[in-house]
């Protein structure tokens, strides 16, 4: 249908529809394997600033688990392909258990180990020493008029 590769709008992350909760676990649900046939993924953050670390970072861990950017070849009635992978990961109705995944899913990405590196690297910033900015404003830059300065 498309002539290009689409974009991926994830909704996981958003919040809007009720502020009272906040997503704070890790990137899901889908293979690294997609990521040479997409032109990229957008997320719809949480409403609250801060709650976005997790998510956020964790989103970019999976968009580096490709790096390479390889393409495997899909087939069409393979159940492992790259594109019925991601489904799988997204259905999650084949499989009941984490044992029962197949080998060959792609585990460049686990979102485990990603909210673990994402919790470390967000307690280290909250713990991070914050001063305020030496100059809080812009300097006032002078303006003229141009028929209030005389040429001579």
């Amino acid at each position: 249908v498309l002539k290009r590769p689409a974009v991926i709008w994830d909704n996981i992350h958003a919040n809007d529809y009720d502020p009272r909760r906040i997503f704070l676990g890790p990137y899901d649900g889908r293979s690294p394997e997609v990521i040479p046939y997409i032109n990229g993924v957008m997320t719809n953050p949480n409403t609250e600033f801060e709650g976005n670390f997790m998510a956020i970072h964790t989103l970019g861990q999976w968009c580096q688990s490709n790096p390479d950017g390889v393409k495997k070849d899909i087939i069409k009635d393979d159940r492992m392909s790259p594109i019925a992978s991601d489904i799988k990961l997204e259905t999650e109705i084949d499989f009941s258990s984490d044992d029962d995944l197949p080998s060959r899913i792609d585990v460049r990405y686990q979102p485990k180990l990603a909210l673990k590196a994402a919790m470390g690297d967000w307690l280290t910033e909250i713990h991070s020493r914050r001063e305020p900015p030496r100059q809080p404003f812009p300097r006032a830059i002078p303006t003229f008029l141009p028929g209030a300065v005389s040429l001579g």
